[in-house]
């Protein structure tokens, strides 16, 4: 069956590869690009080889901003109407703290911006027969190590500790939408560790680490493949509140599986944006 499916941060790395993957097999996909350029590029190549070019469509956004993610959401919606997966893939890694309208931005890009951006799309998903989110965490999540007291990170920021915070973040809203929107199926994923660009501007010990091991690391299409699993395959149809690894589900870290936690983020979350589910 075609599905009609939406993937964030889809000019590079794994999000392209799922994005051209979803095409290949013939669904109707859409990229969600920060840039332009770079968007563009991607649908070409992804247009060239999908089994139905017109079905790849680009949509642009700077999922930093609240604004763009409420407009594209809009012309998500007026473009599919029904929606019948979101793949909340895009994130960053950064080796300075940076801001984003107040909020430190890796916490805003890779937390705050699924959770708005799925909230939109609501209506959208609702009416698919069978809607579903699936978010990119990754096993990083295991070195989260979470102040809740400064979850901004305005009195201590360590780069890649906060990335893994996000992470552990990803799986906590899985938990968390899935107990409160019961006819979604959402579920999270570990891509594996990837030979993409990710924190190549890191001047730390994460850069120098994904250096000597790229000889070892998996190609994006390797690592794409459990994202596509659990956003079109009936093999996942059931995965719900779920965390994948490899195309099988796997059991995340302890503090990955505190629901009093992920309620707690989620409760945050509201308070930081306004917005309720």
């Amino acid at each position: 069956m075609t599905r009609k499916v939406v993937v964030t941060g889809a000019n590079s790395g794994i999000g392209k590869a799922m994005a051209l993957q979803l095409a290949e097999q013939g669904h109707r996909v859409s990229l969600v690009c920060r840039s332009e350029s770079k968007g563009q590029a991607a649908r070409e190549e992804i247009a060239a080889r999908a089994a139905s070019p017109d079905h790849v469509r680009l949509f642009l956004a700077d999922l930093a901003k609240r604004e763009d993610i409420a407009r594209v959401a809009d012309e998500l919606r007026a473009h599919h109407g029904a929606i019948d997966t979101l793949c909340n893939n895009a994130g960053v890694h950064l080796n300075s703290r940076y801001e984003a309208e107040g909020l430190e931005m890796m916490f805003m890009v890779n937390h705050l911006a699924p959770y708005l951006l799925t909230h939109a799309l609501l209506p959208a998903l609702r009416e698919s027969e069978a809607p579903r989110v699936v978010t990119t965490s990754s096993m990083g999540h295991r070195g989260a190590i979470v102040r809740w007291n400064d979850l901004q990170c305005e009195g201590w920021f360590q780069s890649t500790i906060q990335y893994c915070n996000t992470k552990l973040y990803n799986v906590w809203f899985t938990t968390e939408l899935q107990r409160r929107c019961p006819e979604l199926v959402a579920s999270c994923f570990h891509p594996g560790a990837v030979a993409t660009q990710f924190a190549q501007d890191d001047p730390g010990l994460l850069n120098v680490l994904m250096k000597i091991g790229k000889p070892l690391l998996r190609s994006s299409a390797k690592a794409a493949r459990t994202g596509v699993l659990l956003a079109v395959d009936e093999r996942a149809a059931d995965a719900r509140g779920r965390y994948f690894a490899n195309e099988k589900p796997r059991k995340p870290s302890s503090k990955a599986r505190d629901r009093d936690a992920a309620a707690r983020l989620w409760a945050e979350s509201e308070r930081l944006t306004g917005v309720r589910y």
